[in-house]
């Protein structure tokens, strides 16, 4: 049994239907990227498995357990975490209270360990413990966010769009720490526009188009199939 199956997922807003049943899975230890333009119904995805929306139909296992109809909080405490596009920072608080809010759910409280392994996969926040989040620059927030969703210590790490906005330099450091993240344990998931740098790190991969998956295959046979390189890669 894979850690996550996604069977006949449908999912939308209102009277937009945006996932169209889409079937996937992730094993454990695993990255495994969705990618599609935009409106190809990826991020929804995203939101259906963590519980920020309700699932119109299908089913979501995690761990063997369901979650079409569970809140995203007990989602959480099941060992998911979602880096939403965007990041969702908290302006106000500080770094180190930003990366406390990750662990609010844990019962336990011994998170030294827990903050020194962020401090390691990304320096720049403990240099800027004290400062005020929305103070950061754009990549030191996305670093923020992955910093805060690693401090509940998800087995399954969500994360969209992580390099949205960022300079190519870091956009490097960030595929660099999702790969280091693997290797210490976290099974990912990844909803990335930059195709080519989320097919060279996945394992496995699934291409959307208009809310349905329309190929599947290893992140390798993906980024040699000519229809994805003139889709997602620029090429002729």
């Amino acid at each position: 049994m894979a850690l996550l199956e996604v069977s006949g997922l449908i999912a939308g807003y209102g009277a937009i239907t945006a996932v169209k049943g889409i079937d996937l899975a992730v094993e454990e230890g695993e990255i495994v990227t969705l990618i599609g333009s935009n409106g190809a119904g990826k991020s929804t995805t995203l939101r259906a498995v963590s519980g920020i929306i309700r699932p119109r139909a299908g089913t979501v296992t995690f761990g063997g357990r369901h979650l079409e109809r569970m809140a995203p909080h007990r989602i959480v405490q099941l060992g998911m975490s979602h880096v939403p596009e965007g990041r969702g920072i908290f302006h106000r608080l500080s770094v180190y209270e930003n990366l406390l809010m990750g662990a609010y759910q844990r019962k336990d409280r011994d998170l030294d360990s827990d903050l020194q392994r962020v401090y390691e996969l990304f320096p720049r926040l403990k240099e800027r413990i004290g400062q005020p989040g929305g103070t950061l620059s754009g990549g030191e927030q996305q670093m923020l966010a992955i910093g805060r969703a690693l401090m509940a210590r998800p087995k399954l790490l969500l994360l969209d769009e992580p390099s949205m906005g960022l300079s190519p330099l870091l956009v490097e450091t960030i595929f660099a720490t999702i790969t280091s993240i693997r290797e210490q344990g976290a099974t990912v998931l990844l909803v990335e526009q930059n195709a080519l740098m989320a097919l060279e790190i996945a394992d496995r991969a699934y291409v959307l188009e208009s809310g349905q998956v329309t190929l599947k295959g290893t992140g390798e046979e993906l980024g040699r199939d000519d229809s994805v390189r003139r889709a997602y890669l620029g090429e002729e």
